[in-house]
């Protein structure tokens, strides 16, 4: 079977999103279960989300909040969410793709 075909399948959520960040509330089918439940939501721009898009949405948002981690210090909206969380706060409809860093928390917080 090619990867294309294996798309949205357990095995294919494992490969490709459990990656990014295996930290969750349970495990790796319930984790599934919340992102396929976001599948064929309307994004703001009028396009359906997939699980190719919701990947990169994810990818993009870990991308922007990683950096902003910084243990004890790190603001609660800034914390990482799981995939389940991202999912179920239906965060997938923000773009994280710009960066929106602040000039404060980066002068206050060093990051």
């Amino acid at each position: 079977m090619s990867e294309i075909e294996e798309t949205g399948t357990v095995e294919w959520f494992r490969k490709f999103f459990w990656t990014i960040n295996p930290v969750s509330n349970n495990n790796v089918e319930s984790a599934y279960f919340y992102a396929s439940q976001c599948i064929g939501a309307q994004l703001p721009d009028g396009s359906t989300l997939f699980w190719e898009e919701l990947l990169k949405r994810y990818t993009d948002y870990y991308n922007y909040i990683f950096p902003l981690q910084n243990g004890k210090y790190t603001k609660k909206e800034n914390t990482l969410k799981s995939i389940e969380d991202y999912c179920y706060e239906k965060m997938y409809i923000s773009n994280y793709s710009k960066n929106m860093e602040n000039g404060c928390d980066a002068y206050l917080f060093g990051i």
